[in-house]
């Protein structure tokens, strides 16, 4: 038997799309490679393998490069495989569902299993497996019993986590999380091209030391690792109108199991710099048992984190302490959710109210402490004004004036990102636009496509239609992209160009 577990390219739409810090390559995507851990656990003699979105080349500084693996590569390698699962998100669907047309052109009786958080929205499963029959199942939710049922050939009814079709009615499967104890200690090594990718992640490489002495910066956010599901934040006050995630009871592996796995990968890839992938990494139950756990691990030293911070968790009775425990752990790159400086504006996204000053004060306590901050501003949400657009511009600019810096390490805000506000499928903000009919009938217009059949919408127009119908701004699309612009040019006043990023789907808008 033979599988393989891909990562599409971004589909044409996406196609400028990166993810990281700084101009390097993307690595291997690490979900993936959990799967396949657990699939070769089950199956020791299946031939079990991961294509990620890009290759690379070069061993020197000058010339280390990457560039993104076509969807007919990929194609071309999975050909004699018994099993393809795609694991998307809303950046690479429409390549993830090429992928799957193309392989069945190729062979009808290839199992195409799709999965993650870009088809695992109820509603999203159910278009694309009426829509695309050249998807056999959509994994909802953890994927790793599900990969393990379709390999032994389970019947359908049989399998956890599965969206799946009964005489070309969409039917579901019982819902089951993993236990995180569970998983094996997985690494790269079934990656294809994982040897030339990871030899700039390697902290033993002469290229490692190149790339980190030219860039100025920090390789923190490249190389994902979990040590929980869930975000405590939707499980106690329901989740932010913009968030895809569906999971909001959480869950924790045993902290020395955690360390176990950052050991593995650190003595087989040498990899010192990590992003802690969880909702909410920086809570003070989670910080105490990562610290005392890593207390009693033999580790390096030089282990580096970037994780997850919500903001009003830090409060004046556990900041300080929080702030040590993030020293002891190695997170000491902190992306700091915040999206909005205006209390009005996140209050209408569902988060608690925190306003400037707390938030200056909480950077200045990270930048004594010399942890760095990576700042995210949404533009364009629910309740912007032309108010609250003048202070966020006044907002960014103090704030970066008294703590940008332009290296890493020496704590202070050392990146930020803009993006435009995205009423993702599957958000609460999606959903409050999808009941209008004015929306449907705007977006019908302006697309040509029914609202409620687009399995990839164009979030420019529903961000427009929320604007004008739902939540009236008064301020045009085009007020907004000035604003994106101007925002940028703040950034560039205090940062170098590759502190600032984002994801931006109007290109045109960033100067």
């Amino acid at each position: 038997m033979k599988a393989k577990l891909i990562f599409p390219p971004p589909s044409k739409k996406y196609g400028g799309i990166t993810w990281g810090t700084e101009d390097l390559v993307n690595p291997p995507q690490s979900g993936i490679e959990v799967l396949a851990a657990v699939a070769r656990q089950h199956f020791p003699d299946a031939d079990i393998s991961c294509i990620s979105d890009s290759v690379a080349s070069g061993m020197s500084a000058e010339d280390y490069a990457f560039s993104y693996r076509t969807v007919d590569d990929v194609v071309e390698s999975c050909a004699d495989a018994d099993v393809v699962g795609v694991s998307v998100w809303f950046h690479n669907l429409e390549s993830g569902l090429e992928l799957a047309r193309k392989l069945k052109e190729i062979d009808l009786g290839k199992r195409v299993v799709l999965g993650s958080y870009g088809v695992s929205n109820p509603l999203i499963a159910r278009l694309v497996l009426e829509q695309h029959p050249a998807v056999d199942y959509i994994a909802r939710g953890d994927g790793e019993e599900t990969i393990v049922g379709i390999l032994r050939g389970f019947s359908p009814q049989q399998i956890p986590n599965l969206f799946y079709r009964v005489d070309g009615k969409v039917m579901t499967g019982p819902s089951r999380p993993f236990n995180l104890n569970r998983r094996p200690r997985w690494d790269f090594t079934h990656t294809q091209n994982y040897a030339a990718i990871m030899e700039g992640y390697d902290s033993r490489t002469r290229l490692f030391g190149e790339l980190r002495k030219g860039s100025g910066g920090s390789f923190i956010g490249r190389i994902g690792v979990q040590f929980t599901t869930g975000c405590e934040k939707a499980e106690q006050e329901g989740p932010c109108a913009y968030c895809t995630s569906q999971r909001t009871t959480t869950q924790s592996m045993l902290a020395e199991r955690f360390w176990g796995q950052i050991g593995h990968l650190y003595s087989t890839h040498g990899i010192t710099e990590y992003f802690l992938c969880d909702d909410i990494a920086a809570t003070l139950p989670k910080l105490r048992a990562l610290s005392e756990a890593r207390k009693k691990a033999s580790l390096p030293d030089n282990l580096q984190f970037r994780a997850y911070g919500y903001a009003p968790y830090f409060t004046p009775e556990d900041s300080t302490e929080m702030i040590r425990l993030l020293r002891e752990v190695g997170i000491i790159n902190l992306f700091l959710g915040i999206e909005n400086f205006s209390p009005e504006v996140n209050s209408k996204s569902h988060k608690r109210a925190y306003g400037y000053p707390k938030i200056e004060n909480l950077i200045g306590s990270l930048t004594e402490n010399k942890v760095d901050v990576f700042l995210p501003l949404i533009v364009g949400m629910p309740g912007e004004s032309e108010e609250t657009l003048r202070y966020n511009a006044d907002c960014l600019d103090r704030i970066l004036d008294r703590h940008a810096k332009k290296t890493y390490g020496e704590g202070g805000i050392v990146r930020v990102d803009l993006s435009g506000g995205m009423p993702l499928r599957g958000t609460p903000w999606y959903n409050n636009l999808a009941r209008d009919r004015e929306v449907q009938e705007f977006y019908l217009k302006k697309t040509g496509m029914p609202l409620q059949k687009d399995i990839d919408p164009d979030y420019t127009t529903l961000r427009e239609a929320s604007a004008i119908y739902v939540e009236p701004m008064g301020v045009s699309p085009q007020r907004l992209n000035d604003h994106f612009n101007e925002l940028s040019k703040i950034c560039l006043r205090y940062l170098r160009p590759q502190q600032i990023g984002g994801f931006d789907f109007q290109p045109e808008m960033k100067t």
